[in-house]
């Protein structure tokens, strides 16, 4: 048997290391101190690059504060996760009626999970996020439930719920940094991405005898490059609260002030500085590498494979330790089909794995066929 060897490629780019920049996490005042960051407004603040959940500029971003109807990116994945959108949900008593915000439901009126999602998002309703609450949790504690598991599984060790809507409580808090990750999360939801960037949306009653028209209360939503969603948030004791999401050229950063009097402003400023740091580079181009292992009884000696599509990350512009390393096996046995995948490719910055790839076989082997008679095999056996 001809001998076996072990292919893992390694390839190193090496740049200047640069830190991102240090978030406090026992609480304290912090403040990022980067002087080419313009001061913000918030007394919180907090933006991060989504993919890598870096953070990019902090103040007090560990800071346990109210979070007002910012609540509610928490109550709608935890909705969207949880019940079908076309589900009808009759109105409960107990959802009418509900102080703040609201779109004036009445008892027994029956709408989708998907209609109630745009209220609670774009009008910020309180009774819909009751309305939702209750079908889904069995009553408005069982969802606050599933509120906090949701925030336990995401890590989101600073955040507690207490009710759906986010009107003020002692006991309901998050910080700008949990909010931060929570939003890149919700983010990746498909539904939950096409609601939060819909700027006016029709809601036509059961018997069609009214229709409520709901628009997003989210400014920055076209008219500030690259917005893709978001959710504002007031009260008295919280101030003002804004989450966004802005993505442009690959790049997806989202930015949190809570207790900001210039919050519009204030999110400007972090993305005007958060863009200038972080680029989407391709990592490898499909089929631009070729990977080859040795097979036994095949009838051909070696499989080639390769990537299929093009990978590619968002770094750091000014700091990142990039390689790729190559999984395959030391050899192996047929069959292979074509596009089998055989291996993988995974690309590091640092020790943080940044993207993947699979490695696909790039033919078949079948086993190999000896026609040879019983003599000339024992003669090679004896040689």
């Amino acid at each position: 048997m001809r001998k076996a060897f072990n292919i893992c490629i390694s390839i190193f780019a090496a740049f200047c290391l640069t830190l991102c920049p240090y978030a406090s996490s026992d609480g304290e005042v912090s403040v990022n101190t980067d002087a080419n960051f313009p001061a913000v407004s918030a007394a919180s603040a907090c933006i991060i690059e989504c993919d890598s959940g870096d953070v990019i500029y902090e103040k007090n971003s560990n800071k346990t504060m109210a979070m007002a109807s910012t609540t509610k990116i928490m109550t709608a994945i935890v909705a969207i996760e949880n019940a079908p959108m076309k589900k009808i949900i009759t109105v409960s008593s107990e959802a009418v009626g509900i102080e703040g915000s609201s779109i004036y439901l009445c008892e027994n009126e029956r709408l989708t999970t998907e209609e109630l999602l745009y209220a609670l998002m774009l009008e910020s309703a309180n009774d819909a996020a009751c309305a939702l609450a209750i079908e889904i949790g069995g009553s408005v504690e069982g969802f606050v439930d599933m509120m906090n598991d949701k925030a336990s599984s995401l890590g989101l060790r600073n955040t507690h719920f207490t009710n759906p809507h986010g009107l003020s409580d002692t006991e309901h808090y998050s910080t700008a940094q949990d909010l931060a990750t929570l939003m890149a999360y919700c983010m990746k939801n498909e539904t939950f991405a096409k609601i939060t960037s819909t700027k006016k949306f029709s809601l036509d009653g059961s018997d069609d005898s009214y229709s409520r028209l709901l628009v997003n209360h989210n400014r920055l939503l076209g008219t500030y490059d690259g917005i893709t969603g978001g959710k504002t948030g007031y009260t008295k004791n919280a101030g003002r609260c804004l989450v966004t999401a802005c993505e442009r050229n690959g790049v997806t950063l989202c930015a949190v002030t809570l207790n900001a009097p210039d919050d519009w402003n204030d999110h400007k400023s972090m993305y005007s500085y958060g863009f200038t740091l972080y680029k989407r580079v391709v990592l490898e181009s499909a089929g631009q590498f070729e990977y080859t292992a040795p097979v036994c009884g095949g009838d051909k000696e070696s499989i080639t494979a390769h990537t299929r599509e093009n990978t590619s990350a968002v770094i750091r512009i000014n700091g990142c330790d990039l390689r790729r390393v190559v999984y395959m096996r030391r050899f192996y046995y047929p069959e292979i089909e074509d596009g089998d995948i055989i291996g993988y490719v995974n690309y590091f910055n640092g020790d943080l794995i940044i993207a993947s790839s699979a490695i696909y076989a790039g033919y078949s082997i079948g086993e190999a066929i000896d026609d040879r008679g019983f003599f000339e095999k024992l003669k090679d056996l004896i040689n």
